[in-house]
């Protein structure tokens, strides 16, 4: 969950740069494609 909210918060924010820490990424791979596409 807090996934999702880390990328509301980019998207409302409109953030410019975005830094990820986690090797490990807990979504699932359709919504892990859906985020990658958002931010391309």
């Amino acid at each position: 969950m807090k996934q999702y909210v880390a990328i509301a918060s980019i998207l409302i924010n409109n953030l410019s740069v975005i830094m990820g820490d986690e090797s490990r990424v807990k979504l699932d791979c359709h919504n892990a494609e859906n985020v990658f596409n958002i931010f391309m």
